[in-house]
């Protein structure tokens, strides 16, 4: 976790948007929604964006774009192999786009964005258990109290204005 926080801390910088995605109906697939619906609450600066997407972010693209972020940061259950509740952090150009339906839109999404903020783009995602059962489990569950308590430190610490230009 120490090496995942450390690559957090050295990309969270500028200004960021922070968009949670997930289907809360779907358990463990709403997983993103759930952390931003939660840092929206306690994370308040001008230089930061918090948006609970849910299972639109396509709804969302022109208070993205109008924000002008050096930084977006995806927040989304995705399969990627581990074990359920574990945590990764995924550049734009790795990430896989297979999964849920909230998937099927997610790389024409990025490229938009991409090409529209210049921001870097990452994911961060929790590996699922189930994307059926309608509560969360208890993996995802302590996954998602991981984030909240790494990306609260972060963001508390970073500065607000403009980025640095070194």
């Amino acid at each position: 976790m120490d090496k995942l926080y450390r690559k957090l801390e050295r990309i969270m910088r500028g200004k960021i948007v922070i968009i949670g995605v997930g289907d809360r109906l779907r358990g463990d697939d709403g997983a993103g929604s759930i952390v931003a619906e939660r840092l929206k609450n306690r994370i308040r600066k001008e230089n930061i964006k918090i948006i609970d997407a849910e299972i639109s972010p396509e709804n969302y693209l022109e208070k993205i774009v109008n924000f002008s972020p050096d930084l977006i940061l995806f927040l989304d259950s995705m399969d990627f192999g581990h074990p359920a509740g574990e945590i990764e952090i995924f550049k734009s150009d790795n990430i896989l786009f297979t999964g849920t339906s909230t998937h099927n839109t997610f790389k024409p999404l990025v490229e938009y964005l991409k090409n529209t903020t210049g921001a870097e783009i990452f994911l961060l995602g929790i590996q699922p258990k189930s994307f059926t059962l309608d509560t969360l489990s208890e993996e995802v569950e302590e996954g998602i109290k991981k984030i909240e308590k790494m990306l609260e430190s972060i963001l508390k610490e970073v500065e607000d204005g403009e980025k640095d230009k070194d």
